[in-house]
């Protein structure tokens, strides 16, 4: 099975979109890595086998892609689609900020006009110039699709209950992933398989998230020194935290405190 790197795709773009012709009798296999995969069909033709359960792909049809699952398409017959690929960091804020959770539902059907042309729109802005704006022009379309069409998995308490805890325990977050164990008394394999099923992330880049979102939150709206930023967020080293923050963001963190004073951040962001 392929494995796709984001950084292998489009580096340092915001997302990636691609209108994809597929012709008969043709198969693709991959998974990726970092970043979640949406993916609109225009046009009948083809079938998407996703944890080895096959599903004829109907025009209108959105389904979406989480880091770390596997799928394939083959098609019986002609094939188009969009494909969507998102950068996980960057997924993780818009959902953050429309207040959606990160147990939205992985698939939708929808028969809207605007939803298709908003597909269409961003390959197109994609082959132009790809903008963070043109991004947030399209998940102001999407994000809502999921709104109504939660997860059909429950989230399970404990996970809840671990997620929760962590939040409430921000002076151990230097632990990482070891206080997520902690907090939720299982296996980290166990762990592992949950978060990917439930959030749509492995353990190691929730965490992540999470610090990124205070981090995000202290830049913008305080006038804390970023090593001081850095220890509240639980990294022990500025240096380890400042390129972890730009591999995320594309921009060092005195940078990203810049840019947001300059346009105005909600300190949630």
């Amino acid at each position: 099975m392929w494995t796709i790197r984001y950084a292998t795709v489009a580096p340092g773009d915001p997302y990636h979109a691609r209108l994809i012709d597929m012709p008969r009798h043709r198969v693709e296999r991959h998974t990726h890595h970092d970043f979640v995969e949406l993916m609109y069909v225009l046009a009948d033709g083809g079938v998407h086998v996703l944890d080895e359960q096959p599903e004829r792909m109907v025009r209108d049809t959105l389904y979406l892609l989480h880091p770390g699952e596997a799928h394939s398409v083959y098609t019986e017959d002609t094939l188009s689609y969009v494909n969507i690929a998102i950068p996980v960091a960057t997924w993780g804020s818009l959902l953050d900020v429309s207040g959606l959770s990160g147990s939205v539902g992985a698939k939708v059907h929808v028969r809207s006009p605007e939803v298709a042309e908003v597909f269409t729109g961003l390959v197109r802005s994609g082959e132009r110039d790809p903008a963070g704006l043109d991004l947030l022009r399209f998940a102001a379309v999407v994000l809502p699709l999921f709104a109504g069409h939660p997860a059909t998995t429950v989230l399970p308490d404990w996970l809840r209950e671990a997620c929760s805890g962590f939040d409430r325990n921000q002076d151990r977050w230097s632990e990482g992933v070891s206080l997520l164990l902690d907090l939720a008394a299982v296996s980290h394999g166990h762990l592992d398989r949950s978060m990917r099923r439930f959030l749509g992330s492995t353990p190691s880049q929730w965490v992540e998230r999470r610090r990124m979102r205070l981090a995000r939150q202290l830049l913008a709206g305080t006038d804390s020194q970023i090593s001081v930023i850095a220890l509240k967020c639980g990294y022990s080293s500025v240096t380890y935290f400042s390129r972890r923050f730009a591999m995320v963001h594309g921009v060092r963190p005195s940078e990203y405190r810049g840019r947001s004073r300059k346009v105005g951040f909600p300190r949630n962001w």
